[in-house]
């Protein structure tokens, strides 16, 4: 496929601008690993895709630290062999036991890993003040 290349480096770049690397999220894991973990499971859809000409989701995982704080994120892809696109579909969060789902309809609508981080604080922080208000709380991501 041509255009893998073209789909992992606007991917890359994308990630990179928006703070989703090892350096920007204090992360510690080596430089670079989350876009090699992109290149690879890229990669295992496109395989797959053409193999069973088919859509293919995968995820990501990193992992944050931010104002002393463990922030885990899950950004889900959704590969389509037909069109040789890579779409986000939605970004979670998981921090101090509290989650959150962003659904994207575009790909530049994935938030700055920092910002996506400090609403879901904004978030618990709001539903402390209002209980009915209250953040999903649970397991998982």
């Amino acid at each position: 496929m041509s255009s893998f290349f073209r789909i992992l480096d606007e991917h890359k770049e994308l990630l990179e601008s928006k703070g989703y690397n090892e350096k920007q999220l204090n992360s510690p894991e080596l430089n670079g690993l989350l876009a090699a973990d992109l290149a690879l499971e890229l990669s295992n859809a496109v395989n797959e895709g053409l193999a069973f000409n088919d859509t293919v989701d995968f995820a990501l995982r990193a992992t944050a630290f931010f104002d002393s704080s463990v922030v885990l994120y899950k950004i889900h892809y959704r590969f389509d062999p037909q069109e040789e696109s890579l779409n986000l579909r939605h970004l979670d969060i998981k921090w101090n036991g509290h989650r959150k789902r962003i659904l994207l309809k575009t790909n530049r609508e994935l938030p700055a890993a920092k910002s996506a981080f400090d609403d879901l604080k904004t978030e618990v922080s709001l539903s402390n003040k209002h209980p009915s208000k209250n953040c999903r709380k649970g397991r998982g991501l």
